[in-house]
């Protein structure tokens, strides 16, 4: 069992684990311990400098656990995660069997290339929306401050479901134009589910939101 000598990236950021450690193992050893900032329920933020170099969420098996029930629960045949960075969250829930069928990312291929995971193809994350009409869920994790999250919003067909992770409104994901539009239709009781489990650094006030387009009321 990797401790405290090691780094939550040994525990997450590896094809060598069969599955991820639970918000229990992590908190036990990688909690906020500063006696000023002390926060039992937060990992230490010293963790995180290098973590984000792979991916932003904390990835736990309670909350894939969750998000596997919330998938078999609606009865999801389909998943496409969006701007997915090196692929660490969409790698998960295809262990977890959850039906992904891509995962999309349009950044900076070159850059990313040794971190990047074999089933990362390249491509914009609205017109691959827009391509898939059909598709039951899109997942879309920590989005830059722009309207890039507005703008799969819109290009959503009415049914389809997005869940969303980062922070919320005036956090630093996505734009304010955003949440107004998702605002009335996010699954309050749904989403409370997905964070029991889910974990964040300190000072980080990340979180998993699910939320259903409506359909199109016929003029």
């Amino acid at each position: 069992m990797t401790t405290q000598d090691g780094t939550i990236i040994d525990l997450i950021v590896s094809k060598e684990a069969v599955a991820l450690p639970t918000a229990e193992i992590l908190l036990q050893h990688y909690s906020s311990t500063d006696p000023i900032y002390h926060d039992p329920g937060c990992l230490h933020y010293d963790q995180r400098c290098t973590y984000i170099k792979h991916l932003f969420p904390v990835l736990t098996d309670n909350f894939m656990q969750n998000l596997q029930n919330l998938v078999q629960r609606l009865g999801v045949t389909s998943v496409i995660e969006l701007a997915c960075g090196t692929g660490w969250l969409s790698y998960w829930m295809k262990a977890y069997n959850i039906p992904v069928q891509a995962a999309v990312d349009n950044g900076d291929w070159t850059s990313f290339a040794k971190k990047r995971l074999e089933h990362v193809i390249q491509g914009d994350a609205v017109e691959y929306v827009t391509l898939h009409p059909t598709v039951d869920m899109f997942v879309l994790s920590w989005p830059d401050m722009d309207d890039l999250a507005h703008r799969i919003w819109d290009a959503m067909s009415g049914g389809q479901y997005l869940l969303y992770i980062g922070e919320g409104e005036s956090g630093c994901n996505a734009d304010d134009a955003f949440f107004e539009a998702v605002n009335d239709c996010i699954d309050e009781d749904e989403s409370a589910a997905l964070c029991w489990g889910f974990l964040t650094f300190w000072g980080i006030h990340d979180g998993p939101q699910l939320i259903h387009k409506p359909n199109r009321t016929p003029a």
